[in-house]
């Protein structure tokens, strides 16, 4: 808004009546997957198919850094859950009743059009290779 971008702030709830009408959609990211996929804030996911649904571009915003290597090699991302207090601070005593809170989602690289980096646009298909390139490149200036 202070660069002059028309901006309206609204309820995650209220995500499908104002998609309709964006251009694209733009989030940020805590982790970046080898197979492309974004670790992001849990709701991302369903922002992420209500765009796809009315036929918006997704893209992250992302330093390149926030890859996880350690994903080439079979290790996932761990998804965190935090305190069900923090959805529910006094429920009921029963069995039957359970709260998960997790904190993020998983949004496949099917529905991203690209990740905006530090050093450039890059496809979720090629974030792998682009990342051990931009490594080799920094390893050879030390």
């Amino acid at each position: 808004a202070k660069a002059g971008i028309k901006t309206t702030l609204i309820v995650d709830g209220a995500l499908g009546r104002f998609m309709k009408k964006a251009d694209l959609a733009l989030v940020g990211g805590d982790a970046i997957t080898s197979a492309g996929d974004l670790v992001n804030k849990i709701g991302t996911l369903t922002l992420a198919r209500v765009a796809e649904s009315y036929g918006k571009s997704l893209f992250s915003a992302v330093e390149l850094y926030k890859f996880d290597r350690q994903s080439i090699f079979g290790f996932r991302e761990p998804i965190e859950q935090r305190d069900p207090k923090e959805v529910w601070t006094n429920p009921p005593k029963l069995k039957s009743l359970s709260i998960a809170n997790y904190a993020f989602d998983v949004i496949p690289a099917r529905l991203i059009n690209a990740y905006i980096t530090d050093v450039g646009i890059i496809t979720p298909q090629n974030i792998a290779e682009r990342f051990e390139e931009y490594v080799e490149k920094q390893l050879k200036l030390y």
